[in-house]
């Protein structure tokens, strides 16, 4: 028994000190693991949705429903891991004044210009009227999980700029919130 009486064992004991540090360790690695494949994971991800899609045009008899209805399960099991993981890691320096305002820049232009190219082309090709080839086109600008994987992959490996990092945040949440 220790000096205070308590087991050599027990938690916050000097003899659990080098098993909490080994363990600390291991979470670092295993977090330095996934930073370095979490981006991979995403893009993976919509991979194999693509895939199973076309497999199941291309190739029904292979498309079994229960594969896919697996594929599924697997998608809404592990997204929202990559948006707890994704964020963590956000920091207060990213959303500077800057930041904001460049972000809100980019969906005051990036978004309108989405949407009017869907309209046009509903227009011209579809002879739909201009509101509802807007509606579609305002269902089809929220890209948050592939705007944060381009984000933090260049942020990791290119060094964006902390205000530009958070600016493609910013565009990321304000464009996933509009068709809403």
């Amino acid at each position: 028994r220790g000096a205070a009486g308590a087991h050599p064992r027990a938690p916050g004991s000097v003899a659990q000190k080098p098993r909490a540090v080994h363990a600390q360790r291991r979470i670092h690695r295993a977090a330095r693991g996934v930073n370095d494949i979490s981006p991979t994971i995403a893009v993976g991800a919509f991979v194999v949705g693509v895939t199973a899609v076309r497999l199941r045009q291309r190739l029904p008899a292979l498309a079994s429903e229960r594969l896919l209805i697996g594929i599924e399960l697997f998608a809404s099991f592990f997204i929202p891991f990559y948006f707890f993981k994704a964020g963590l890691h956000l920091e207060r320096a990213y959303f500077s004044g800057r930041a904001l305002a460049i972000g809100l820049a980019l969906v005051a232009l990036a978004v309108p210009l989405r949407v009017g190219k869907v309209a046009v082309y509903r227009r011209l090709v579809l002879g739909e009227p201009w509101r509802d080839g807007a509606r579609v086109g305002l269902s089809l600008v929220p890209t948050l999980v592939f705007t944060l994987v381009l984000a933090d992959i260049l942020r990791e490996r290119y060094a964006l700029a902390p205000h530009l990092f958070g600016a493609l945040v910013v565009y990321a949440l304000v464009d996933t919130v509009l068709p809403g």
